[in-house]
């Protein structure tokens, strides 16, 4: 879909003379998005975040070529909500200095702290769609 800040334009007297159409053509099936969910989920166990639920993630970490790094990320997700974390310098081309953390270490200090202290309501999880078949003797999880 393609991204647009202008959802609908108003007249003062309330009437809408536009409105932004957005054809819904799916890029992925939900087989194909609850696979590569299903690949995500153990990266918070992995590398030892210490969440109190389960999260589908992934992180970065930036290389300034010299070994260096400028900036590290990790985004996160389940059917409750999506959030990512960003450490680093905001100075121009790389400006603002290195930092010492990797994206890893960005998930189990901040994003734990913030994951840790959500409701207890966001606990879901994503059900297994149809379409899905086992291959090469693999279980089905």
């Amino acid at each position: 879909m393609d991204l647009n800040v202008i959802k609908a334009v108003q007249q003062s007297s309330g009437q809408t003379i536009f409105t932004q159409r957005h054809s819904n053509t799916a890029v992925l099936s939900p087989a194909d998005t609850y696979l590569i969910t299903d690949v995500l989920k153990n990266y918070q166990n992995q590398w030892g975040f210490g969440w109190n639920r389960q999260m589908a993630s992934k992180t970065g970490t930036s290389d300034n070529g010299s070994g260096g790094i400028p900036d590290s990320w990790i985004m996160a997700y389940n059917p409750n909500i999506v959030v990512g974390v960003w450490v680093g310098n905001t100075a121009p081309n790389g400006g603002g200095g290195l930092i010492a953390a990797f994206g890893e270490s960005v998930g189990s200090t901040i994003m734990a702290r913030f994951i840790n202290a959500l409701p207890p309501t966001m606990q879901d999880w994503y059900r297994q769609p149809t379409g899905i078949v086992p291959r090469c003797g693999a279980q089905a999880q």
